[in-house]
């Protein structure tokens, strides 16, 4: 086989894309991508940050703790998601928008700095 012959196929997730490469001399290997362009907004700590205190205005908590209660979620992930290690995923989002009734799209406008 011929690396002109490679099968290459891109499977996208909200959070990340996956390419899954499958030729004759593997089975398959796996490579993490780059998260898309338009999911970058939720892996940006100010942006993050943002959406994390408007939330809390929402619902009316004062700290993070309140908040991680609140969302289901341990404390330090929320800590995780302030300082930058860890962005928001779509499960964390989903529940964001079931806790405020704030539209996902204005919750993804919120961390944009969109007002």
């Amino acid at each position: 086989m011929t690396d002109a012959a490679l099968d290459t196929c891109s499977i996208p997730r909200p959070e990340m894309a996956i390419l899954l490469t499958i030729n004759e001399r593997t089975d398959m290997t796996q490579t993490q991508a780059a998260a898309p362009a338009k999911f970058a907004v939720l892996s940006h700590q100010e942006g993050n940050n943002r959406l994390l205190d408007v939330v809390m205005r929402k619902i009316g908590v004062r700290k993070d703790a309140g908040l991680s209660r609140a969302l289901g979620v341990a404390p330090p992930v929320i800590s995780k998601i302030r300082h930058g290690r860890l962005g928001v995923g779509a499960t964390l989002l989903v529940n964001m928008h079931l806790l405020t009734d704030m539209p996902v799209r204005d919750l993804i406008d919120a961390a944009q700095g969109v007002e």
